[in-house]
């Protein structure tokens, strides 16, 4: 929300389908960290397997 804000701060009148084009960014870029960050706690989880071995009670889940 912040990055919309600084955006709109910094042009007098954006067209609507420059706002339209930013906001779209803006949803794209959070996508992109959301699923990084997924990915870095899979991974993290996949190395703690690794290092310690799978326990033979647990289920994969």
């Amino acid at each position: 929300m912040l990055k919309m804000i600084g955006y709109l701060l910094n042009y007098q009148y954006p067209s609507l389908e420059e706002v339209a084009d930013e906001m779209l960014a803006i949803l794209s870029d959070r996508n992109r960290i959301m699923q990084r960050k997924d990915l870095e706690m899979i991974n993290a989880s996949w190395d703690n397997h690794m290092m310690q071995g799978f326990n033979e009670g647990e289920g994969l889940t």
